[in-house]
């Protein structure tokens, strides 16, 4: 069941075949092996494999983690080198999800691969074409590995097919997740997800589905929500390697958007799902490349807002709605949410329709008091006309980012606070809109 031709994945890519064995199998231990794949620049990769262990947190399913995982790659010096060779470079080592994660809508917990409950149904790791036990040396061309599981949410079960074959070309990834269909509810689904291991992986390049410019932008720690992405590049700034992402999942039904997640450990990237419509989708596919080098660090634009820093004050800034209050404290804009109505506070904008933009900022808020940021067409509403971005809750507190393409020349960014519960409050602090490129 090789539903990966050998040719690439269908987002226009060749796959180059040179004659001579080109992957082999390396046993790790009784849950554990390695493909050793060359590359196109005269070394080697070593993916990892894993099964039987996954996430046991108080969000995870838990055990069973019975299916072959993907859980990292590294660059060895040759292809007949260790997989732990003293020289390697590491991309991705990390025992995390790197293929994909459903939250149940019944228990609110996470299933499938690393999070666990899946119930598997069929396996298999091959070598051109031909089944092969992993756990015993072997090599040859072209390797893939499949599995199928099914996930239960409520009375309903959801059963998809996870296959990843090494590139015998450049010795890459290409995953696919075949279309399927079910009434299973999930909120939310992640199609696809990978991690580049280490704390320098702070810029990224990115390719909007529809587009054709890729533009740059720094990923700062925290959540950086990039839309409908085609192509995502994350990059290290300090080794000037790269982990480029190309997928289709943007152009499929239910697809909601990307993601990069930075902590001081990882970044990690997500392709997001429409909360409870997303266990029917159809053929989503992202094919992963390791990058020996990609150019310097991106320096961002100037900020076109002013006074996003609220160092003395809330001048630039206008409270256009207030059902509760809206005041300086200590250096941030303070939101103390209402009962009756919400919050706004906006600042006009000079954009280019079409261009893209960085809309980010920090918060810190009490439980429960929602705030969000915005790019609006009107100076106090997002609802008439439609906001050209949406009011977007931050991801937690900290830091959050958005790529944004406004619709209008006069545009606005829009500090929300939703109505509630009355007292509880958000500080707004380093609300900054950059241009990044002229146009997609």
């Amino acid at each position: 069941m090789a539903l990966i031709p050998s040719g690439g994945i269908g987002l226009g890519y060749g796959t180059l075949v040179r004659s001579g064995l080109r992957q082999r199998i390396v046993p790790d231990n009784a849950n554990g092996f390695y493909v050793v794949a060359r590359n196109d620049r005269g070394t080697a990769f070593a993916h990892r494999f894993t099964r039987n262990s996954g996430g046991s947190e108080a969000t995870d399913t838990g055990a069973p983690w019975a299916n072959w995982r993907y859980v990292g790659t590294a660059e060895i010096p040759t292809f007949d080198a260790a997989p732990t060779h003293a020289a390697r470079f590491v991309y991705s080592e990390d025992v995390g999800a790197q293929d994909y994660a459903f939250q149940s809508s019944a228990n609110g917990k996470f299933m499938g691969s690393y999070h666990g409950g899946a119930v598997l149904s069929s396996e298999a790791v091959r070598i051109d074409g031909v089944p092969v036990d992993p756990l015993i040396a072997a090599t040859g061309t072209r390797v893939t590995v499949e599995h199928s599981v099914t996930l239960t949410s409520g009375a309903a079960n959801l059963t998809l097919t996870c296959e990843i074959a090494i590139d015998p070309g450049d010795g890459g990834l290409s995953f696919a997740m075949p279309a399927t269909a079910s009434a299973a509810a999930f909120a939310p689904a992640f199609w696809g997800m990978g991690i580049a291991s280490g704390d320098t992986y702070d810029q990224c390049d990115l390719v909007l589905s529809g587009g054709t410019s890729e533009f740059s932008l720094p990923v700062g720690t925290g959540t950086t929500y990039l839309g409908a992405a085609r192509r995502i590049r994350l990059r290290d700034s300090v080794t000037g390697r790269a982990i480029r992402i190309d997928t289709n999942a943007a152009t499929q039904p239910a697809f909601r958007r990307a993601s990069v997640l930075r902590t001081p450990a990882r970044t990690k990237w997500y392709l997001e799902g429409l909360t409870g419509m997303n266990a029917s989708k159809a053929n989503i596919v992202w094919r992963v490349r390791f990058e020996a080098g990609s150019g310097p660090a991106t320096t961002p634009g100037a900020n076109l807002l002013t006074n996003g820093g609220f160092s003395a004050d809330l001048s630039g800034w206008n409270t256009v709605m207030s059902g509760g209050s809206v005041g300086w404290n200590a250096g941030k804009l303070r939101a103390t949410r209402g009962s009756g109505s919400d919050n706004r506070i906006t600042q006009a904008a000079a954009v280019l329709p079409g261009a893209a933009y960085l809309l980010s900022g920090e918060h810190q808020t009490s439980a429960g008091a929602a705030p969000s940021l915005a790019l609006t067409n009107n100076a106090a509403s997002y609802q008439t006309p439609a906001a050209a971005y949406p009011p977007t809750p931050f991801a937690g507190d900290g830091y959050t980012a958005h790529v944004v393409v406004p619709t209008a020349a006069s545009s606005w960014v829009m500090l929300l606070q939703s109505v509630g519960t009355a007292g509880q409050t958000s500080d707004f602090d380093n609300i900054s809109l950059v241009k990044l490129a002229d146009a997609i």
